[in-house]
């Protein structure tokens, strides 16, 4: 059912280095216009800020699986309006997380907070995900038995032994392992899943009741120092053959949190990131007493898009930057005029 064989599929594969933690993100000139570009493979300034929203019906689900203090595992599924697909991401990607700055999809998922996973998808892939289905990794095995076992790697596996397979992955052996473990496992399920849809939870049984046409692994590019990204091309190669996104081109986004209030940076990016604007950073303004939001475009072709995200957050004034335009086509300074503060 894959578009690729497992042996060809697994040669495509980029390398996963381990996890790469993130103190906390100072917003600095400097950083926000190298660093972080090179970090996340942003593209480059003068992007059109176009709000052209896709005009296709598209269905996404995102299924993660969470193990306290151990993996995490996720797979994003879509149909509808384009060639469907089933597609692998590496819970180790660095990602920016709404309101918490630098980090990953296994922090996203570690949070408890389906919401987040959610946001962080999207921001990733640029598309609307329909539906979330956050769980802990040890409910496949009941998805497992009630598809009669597996197949894996010419294995049979019962739920249990799918569990150990997924959490057991041995210290010490390719930094891969556990993510190839991963797509071995959910290739499996999505070839059962059509004979058997009704032993499928939901809502998963809407999506893997069919085979998607395609099966596909997220890719990245290893920058070093410890650091994957998200490989910005392979990536838009993706998203154009699967998926529709919400804008033609994304806005690109800074949040700033000017109030003080957690989580303030998160709220705002659930409502934008699905309008299209594209989350680049987030952080800490410079004062936590702002009274009224301020949203700033970095130049006048900036100016609808920054309309457009004071209509959606119902608070704030527009302005135009004084500064170049540099990493984001749109800064967010949240103020506590913003409902969600």
């Amino acid at each position: 059912m894959s578009d690729i064989s497992p042996e060809a599929a697994r040669n495509r594969r980029a390398t996963w280095t381990a996890r790469a933690r993130f103190a906390g993100l100072v917003l600095v000139a400097l950083a926000v216009g190298t660093v972080l570009p090179q970090l996340l493979g942003e593209d480059e300034p003068g992007t059109d800020s176009s709000l052209e929203g896709a005009v296709e019906a598209q269905d996404i689900l995102a299924w993660a699986l969470h193990a306290e203090g151990g993996p995490t595992y996720i797979s994003v599924f879509a149909s509808g309006g384009k060639p469907s697909v089933a597609l692998a991401v590496p819970a180790e990607v660095t990602i920016n997380l709404p309101g918490q700055s630098l980090g990953t999809l296994a922090d996203a998922a570690a949070s408890g907070d389906p919401g987040l996973v959610e946001v962080a998808l999207e921001n990733l892939l640029e598309a609307p995900v329909d539906q979330i289905l956050l769980a802990p990794l040890a409910s496949i095995g009941q998805v497992v038995d009630d598809l009669g076992g597996l197949r894996v790697r010419n294995r049979s596996m019962s739920g249990p032994e799918v569990v150990a397979h997924l959490s057991d992955v041995p210290a010490g052996g390719p930094v891969d392992q556990a993510f190839l473990r991963w797509q071995d496992v959910l290739e499996a399920v999505i070839g059962e899943g059509p004979g058997r849809p009704e032993a499928l939870p939901e809502p998963l049984d809407e999506f893997l009741g069919e085979e998607p046409s395609s099966f596909r692994a997220l890719p990245v590019v290893d920058i070093g120092g410890g650091l994957l990204r998200p490989d910005r091309e392979g990536l838009a190669e993706l998203v154009e053959a699967h998926f529709i996104r919400a804008a033609t081109d994304a806005v690109r986004l800074v949040v700033l949190n000017g109030v003080g209030t957690p989580g303030i940076g998160e709220k705002v990016a659930r409502i934008l990131i699905p309008e299209g604007f594209r989350l680049v950073s987030s952080g800490n303004a410079n004062t936590f007493r702002l009274e009224v939001t301020q949203i700033i475009a970095s130049s006048r072709r900036d100016l609808g898009a920054a309309e457009r995200a004071r209509e959606l957050l119902g608070a704030g004034e527009v302005s135009i930057g004084n500064q170049p335009a540099g990493l984001a086509d749109v800064t967010v300074v949240v103020g506590r005029d913003f409902g969600g503060s």
